[in-house]
């Protein structure tokens, strides 16, 4: 029960209960992550570079973040954690990509915590900031804040890189597809 997070093999009698009832407000909670989570990523907001001066670009990333962390939550309670680790810096508490997902969303709720974190080898605070596609953010201490991909959006928190297709929508649609059976009526068109 490491980070205080069951393994998913594990049919514990806490689990077992929640499976076998999900309460309707958690059912329209994940129905209105996965629109809001829906509504944010066709905005385009993340399409282009120069999206990021858009007064609302901090906002989007913000509450992405936050619904995909909540959808994430709520798989690992009444289905399966989401645990790939393609592309995931394993650094302190960054074990896989739901952890790197709660990581981002910590650093975005609590920036006075987050400049606390000792998870940044730069010695430095590098904080909201992206590249849209490959390249190189800073090289600091030897070190360097960099995306090799040019196919999509790098978020970066000290040394922990988010993508956003890689990590984001990826995560989001594993755990969608985890949770969108157990809500137990039909979607609304």
């Amino acid at each position: 029960m490491e980070n205080g997070l069951e393994p998913v093999s594990v049919l514990t009698p806490r689990r077992a209960a929640a499976l076998s009832h999900m309460p309707e407000t958690t059912k329209w909670e994940i129905e209105l992550d996965i629109d809001r989570v829906e509504t944010i990523l066709n905005t385009g907001i993340f399409a282009k570079p120069e999206s990021m001066q858009h007064p609302l670009f901090d906002s989007a990333l913000t509450e992405l973040v936050i619904r995909v962390w909540d959808l994430l939550a709520k798989a690992t309670f009444y289905a399966n954690r989401v645990a790939f680790t393609d592309d995931v810096i394993i650094k302190g508490v960054v074990m896989d990509v739901t952890a790197l997902i709660k990581f981002a969303r910590d650093a975005v709720c609590h920036v006075v915590d987050s400049w606390k974190s000792n998870n940044d080898a730069l010695k430095s605070r590098v904080f909201f900031n992206a590249i849209f596609g490959k390249g190189c953010v800073v090289e600091i201490n030897e070190e360097s804040i960099e995306s090799p991909y040019e196919d999509d959006v790098a978020f970066f928190f000290g040394q922990q890189r988010l993508y956003l297709r890689r990590h984001i929508v990826r995560a989001y649609n594993e755990a969608v597809a985890q949770l969108r059976p157990l809500l137990d009526r039909p979607r609304p068109a």
